[in-house]
């Protein structure tokens, strides 16, 4: 299937019209406002004609375009599916030895009064947290900085800007974020995990320092993996409301392996509209939560409908 289909297409099943650029089409987003974000209206909307990757820089959503069937896959999914299998018909994983250590001694500790200092304080962390979770300070580029460890070795870090910056969060570009998990090593004896989307809502997850993050709204089967490795064996997903069809689907993947419990997620009602929040935004408790079934998926559905009435 050519381009111009692809753009055809897409113009029909989203309703809004793309416009054509060298290596994409883009058009305002359709996904913004389901997500919790006012309509688009500077067309923030993506499709990349070389790869059929999908994405919207302001609301997060991305996926792939598979051209030739009838609808899209998660990019994260993605993946999983392309990735992982020749990452796993290599061999299987890595050993711990062929990661590259990372030099997270290039940034400083945060200090008392630094920028980095008062923004952790703004998001509510403690000194305490700041010594545990070994958050640096890269002034350079005005950006707290959260090593990522595997095995007890630093592989990776991400960053979080502490200005007005657009973009939010920075890896390193040799780091393959769908593989790894944040916080991992504290969990390793751990019967339970909290799992989050990002690191700041995975520390303030579970004050036992049992959450985790994917670094996005997926979970992939390569995360899956390291987590059957713990002694983890269930898993309260954390996951914002915003996407409650991400949410379930995240559910039925860890359902095959684990006892799985949905979070219920802090939200407040603004005006005639929901405002979903984090867990590093309100006194969150992982245990307020359900099993996960086909029922308690319906029963949250008809909550948050009548809650938009």
């Amino acid at each position: 299937m050519g381009v111009i289909l692809i753009k055809e297409r897409l113009e029909r099943k989203y309703g809004i019209p793309l416009r054509e650029r060298d290596n994409s089409f883009n058009g305002h987003c359709p996904f913004c406002h389901l997500r919790g974000k006012s309509p688009d209206r500077e067309y923030h909307f993506y499709i990349y004609k070389n790869s059929g990757f999908v994405y919207c820089p302001r609301c997060g959503y991305k996926s792939m375009y598979r051209g030739d069937e009838d609808d899209e896959f998660s990019y994260d999914e993605y993946l999983d599916r392309f990735v992982f299998s020749l990452y796993k018909k290599s061999g299987g994983e890595s050993s711990v030895s062929e990661v590259k250590e990372f030099n997270i001694d290039r940034y400083k500790r945060v200090e008392r009064g630094s920028f980095a200092y008062d923004y952790l304080m703004s998001r509510r962390f403690t000194d305490e947290l700041i010594r545990y979770y070994d958050v640096r300070d890269d002034q350079k580029n005005c950006r707290v900085i959260f090593p990522i460890k595997e095995y007890g070795r630093v592989i990776s870090a991400i960053g979080r800007t502490y200005i007005n910056d657009p973009v939010k969060y920075f890896f390193p570009s040799s780091f393959r974020k769908s593989e790894y998990i944040y916080n991992i090593d504290s969990v390793v004896s751990s019967s339970y995990v909290v799992l989050a989307e990002g690191v700041i809502s995975a520390i303030f997850a579970d004050k036992n320092r049992c959450g985790v993050a994917t670094f996005g709204k997926e979970i992939t089967y390569s995360q899956i993996e390291k987590l059957k490795k713990t002694s983890v064996k269930r898993v309260y997903v954390a996951y914002e409301w915003d996407d409650l069809d991400n949410v379930f689907r995240q559910c039925n993947k860890l359902v095959s392996f684990f006892e799985v419990y949905v979070c219920n997620m802090p939200y407040r009602v603004v005006g005639n509209r929901i405002e979903y929040l984090d867990p590093n935004d309100v006194e969150f408790n992982y245990e307020d939560a359900f099993l996960y079934t086909s029922q308690t998926e319906f029963e949250v559905r008809n909550r948050l409908n009548f809650l938009k009435l």
